[in-house]
């Protein structure tokens, strides 16, 4: 061997040593660096004639295995979908209270059944009837406050998911550019690791957003696709977007890069928006359904029970007491309305009475009557003539 050719053997295992020296140090320089992957130098013997004449650097590659980044993915985007479930209905979980407390939307129903309970002991207190009924109103005041807040935790939901669409294609637009970057520096023999660390880290965000299928390039970098094989990134980079309104169910659709020029369905199975989407299409639209169905069923209870003490048949005679208000002022304040029928000794109704409180208006057997008002409302009752008389004034031309 020529001195020329030890001197050329010296010199490339000289290179490799001060090459596995630089890989060596960027590795120690970057173990506590987030999302650096360890390096590795691989080298092969060089050969002339059968004879060795040095070593050659084929590649620096990263330290990963295939399998176990799928398999770290997946369990990203499974970890990701489960996170926002659990977040989205703690906070639901808190419009109800705790269970178990004083001050829980269930307890507010066990003190309206106490109040009535109350109430019902010693029926001449005023005031036992009005706690009554102040609970009654705190209870279905709560269930409207409540449903109002799980419609809201759904529309953030949607607020969130076209945020999160967002960074998807951001991310997307990235992965992609940065193929263009590996492949130069493969096909030139240089250093990849570093762009395809930065790329790796892209990947493991965009998999806790939506769940996806990686698989490497043939001259570098990686190509990114949905659980159903559609190319998002790699060849392009897709657009995802996410479709929805106020009645219908959301759902996503992506534009390929190199296919169909309409927007086709992307289907995910894991991963934050999928959690968002679920949530958002089932579990607070089944929540709000659970919670007016116990209010429902919670109200009709409650009107049994009052129907179940009211007299059936009705009593042919009803007597009071003296609450020292003369009829004017007994019959001032009311709201709503109600209905009156005077009849027969044998029960035949004669005339038929609905007043309406709120406007301040009677209709006679279903024709417009006199005003109400509290004045001279016992008069007009008791005078059927007087009635008739003002109906067919009112009618006369």
């Amino acid at each position: 061997m020529s001195l020329n050719a030890i001197m050329s053997t010296a010199t490339s295992g000289m290179m490799a040593a001060q090459t596995g020296l630089r890989v060596t140090s960027d590795n120690i320089a970057n173990v506590n660096t987030t999302g650096y992957v360890r390096k590795t130098v691989s080298q092969s013997n060089l050969l002339s004639n059968g004879m060795g004449v040095g070593v050659n650097i084929d590649a620096i590659k990263r330290a990963t295995d295939q399998f176990l980044q799928s398999a770290s993915l997946n369990a990203a985007s499974e970890s990701g979908r489960a996170s926002i479930v659990a977040s989205t209905l703690n906070s639901a979980q808190q419009l109800f209270g705790d269970p178990s407390g004083e001050t829980s939307f269930f307890t507010v129903l066990d003190d309206v059944y106490a109040a009535f309970s109350s109430a019902q002991d010693d029926p001449s207190s005023s005031l036992l009837r009005t706690q009554a009924l102040t609970r009654l109103d705190d209870f279905l005041s709560g269930s409207s406050r409540i449903t109002a807040s799980l419609s809201k935790l759904g529309k953030d939901a949607d607020t969130r998911i076209a945020a999160d669409v967002g960074r998807v294609n951001d991310l997307l637009s990235q992965i992609d550019a940065l193929n263009t970057d590996i492949t130069r520096a493969k096909v030139a023999g240089a250093d990849a690791t570093g762009a395809e660390n930065v790329q790796s880290s892209l990947v493991d965000e965009l998999s806790k957003l939506m769940n996806v299928q990686i698989s490497p390039r043939t001259l570098g970098g990686i190509v990114v696709r949905s659980t159903e094989g559609l190319n998002l990134a790699g060849d392009g980079a897709a657009k995802v977007t996410y479709q929805t309104s106020a009645t219908a169910t959301g759902f996503l659709t992506v534009q390929l890069a190199n296919g169909s020029d309409y927007p086709v369905p992307l289907n995910i199975s894991s991963g934050e928006i999928r959690g968002l989407m679920d949530v958002r299409n089932i579990d607070l639209v089944n929540l709000s359904d659970q919670l007016g169905e116990f209010t429902s069923r919670a109200t009709e209870e409650i009107n049994r029970a009052a129907n179940a003490a009211s007299s059936v048949p009705a009593p042919t005679s009803l007597t009071g007491r003296n609450t020292g208000l003369d009829a004017q002022a007994a019959l001032t304040g009311f709201t709503g309305k109600t209905t009156i029928a005077l009849t027969t000794a044998s029960g035949v109704i004669q005339r038929r009475i609905d007043i309406d409180f709120d406007a301040g208006t009677m209709t006679v057997n279903g024709a417009a009557g006199p005003a109400f008002t509290p004045a001279n409302f016992l008069a007009q009752l008791n005078d059927p003539w007087a009635v008739r008389a003002r109906r067919v004034s009112r009618t006369a031309p």
